[in-house]
């Protein structure tokens, strides 16, 4: 683009280009529509830059949310990249989720699945106790006269 400056030359306006020949004189309506065309294209620069911003805020806000979303976030992208990878979306979803927890949390889920397992044998034994008794209780009852 080529810088047009007026003037003086001998008591008339002239327009010179940065290359310093003269040019001519453009009718006002003329002047008037490349003045708009600038300012139009100025103003369509600035609002492009600023929608560009825009985005790169709403980029870096989902970036965000994936790096630090915890489990829930996790566990939705976990499932979606299970189910694009053609596998079940629910064991994506959990291993998304598990993996989104922090290390003491892992450690804490992995304490208490032990501790079921271990736990598991005595909740047994004690269920079936209690079946037991009801069913002497029930027989008891149904046996003797009133």
């Amino acid at each position: 683009m080529t810088q047009v400056q007026t003037a003086t030359v001998a008591g008339h306006h002239v327009r010179t280009r940065s290359s310093g020949e003269p040019a001519a004189m453009a009718p006002p309506g003329q002047q008037l529509k490349a003045s708009l065309r600038e300012l139009l294209a100025a103003a369509m620069n600035r609002v492009a830059g600023f929608a560009m911003d825009k985005v790169d805020e709403a980029a870096q806000s989902l970036e965000d949310i994936a790096a630090n979303g915890g489990p829930k976030i996790g566990a939705v992208l976990g499932g979606v990249e299970a189910k694009l990878a053609g596998n079940n979306p629910v064991w994506g979803a959990v291993k998304g989720a598990f993996g989104s927890l922090s290390p003491a949390a892992r450690i804490g889920i992995a304490l208490l699945l032990l501790l079921a397992v271990v736990l598991l044998p005595v909740t047994l034994v004690l269920v079936l106790l209690g079946l037991l008794v009801l069913a002497i209780i029930l027989l008891v009852s149904t046996r003797s006269p009133r």
